[in-house]
């Protein structure tokens, strides 16, 4: 049996909306959707969606194109399964061709859903003890206005506090990333409602095993090394946190992390930087934190995190033990 499960829905109506929904005992990986209709910006006219069957609750995921043409620039990772599926609303003037594209996944290692929010609430993204997970996609109902974010703010939450930010949605900074965030019940997520309403929020997600986490709070000027115990090798894939500053302005949305990411090597602590502080001048603004990393490191080849702001800078550090 094939696991190609790309499809077209001919003919769909102007403004309508059509449902990608995997066959009963069945769940896919949807990684692009297209239209036949003229482009708005360079990307499809269309708006993606999640949706809960239990409760019909949904959550935009790729708002449409007219509002903000941005995080289309890749591929993407909707894991969807006939509980928690994809819709898709042609949104331009006519009827068009949509289509998708994906593969088939196992049934039992996709985690994703649909959570409510009420208004100034906040959620845990916590597998429990029975299994772990990797997040790839983040969405909600209500965007906002501003930044044409989801109206969401994202921390890591663990023993050592729940400060360190992912996401938030007052600034560019992760949104238009492949996001790949290890969760567990020791180091879990707490989604928290930036509106002045209720909104659900939506994420993308499939059991995955072997997470790490390091979360420090820096004193300013004070470094965290993150090294894997020996005989471990680990690729950090989600680096948070508290402290977001721009460089030259200091607000929103152009904040990044004020944090240094440095590798550190050999018996002489070599150092070389990966990931300038947001705080730095406009002319050495590290690119890195739009993208999405896997950063390989061992016990002799490990990351230091400098603090370079002048408060306390709550840090996470997320990956995989991948040796």
């Amino acid at each position: 049996m094939s696991n190609t499960i790309s499809n077209m829905t001919l003919a769909l109506g102007a403004a309508a909306t059509a449902n990608i929904i995997p066959a009963a005992g069945q769940a896919w990986e949807i990684n692009m959707v297209g239209s036949d209709a003229v482009f708005v910006l360079g990307v499809p006219d269309v708006e993606v969606g999640m949706r809960k069957i239990a409760g019909a609750l949904t959550a935009i995921m790729l708002i449409d194109a007219n509002t903000d043409a941005g995080n289309r620039n890749r591929m993407h990772k909707w894991l969807v399964t006939p509980a928690v599926h994809l819709t898709v609303k042609n949104n331009a003037a006519g009827a068009a061709n949509i289509s998708f594209i994906g593969k088939r996944v196992a049934l039992d290692s996709v985690v994703s859903d649909v959570v409510a929010l009420g208004i100034g609430a906040h959620a845990h993204v916590d597998p429990g003890d029975a299994y772990s997970m990797a997040i790839y996609e983040f969405g909600a109902s209500i965007f906002h206005a501003g930044e044409i974010n989801p109206d969401i703010a994202i921390t890591a939450d663990d023993a050592t506090g729940d400060e360190a930010l992912i996401w938030d949605q007052h600034n560019i900074w992760g949104h238009d990333k492949q996001l790949n965030i290890p969760v567990s019940h020791t180091a879990r997520l707490k989604v928290t409602n930036g509106n002045a309403a209720g909104l659900n929020f939506a994420y993308s997600a499939e059991k995955k095993r072997n997470p790490v986490a390091v979360s420090f709070d820096i004193p300013t000027g004070n470094d965290l090394d993150v090294i894997p115990p020996d005989g471990q090798e680990w690729e950090i894939t989600c680096i948070a946190a508290e402290l977001l500053v721009a460089a030259g302005i200091g607000v929103a949305p152009d904040q990044k992390p004020d944090i240094s990411v440095m590798l550190v090597c050999n018996v002489a602590l070599d150092l070389s930087n990966l990931m300038e502080a947001g705080s730095v001048p406009v002319a050495f603004e590290s690119l890195m934190w739009e993208q999405p990393i896997a950063i390989r490191i061992d016990r002799t080849h490990f990351l230091r995190i400098n603090n370079v702001n002048g408060a306390n800078n709550m840090v996470s550090v997320l990956g995989w033990r991948v040796g």
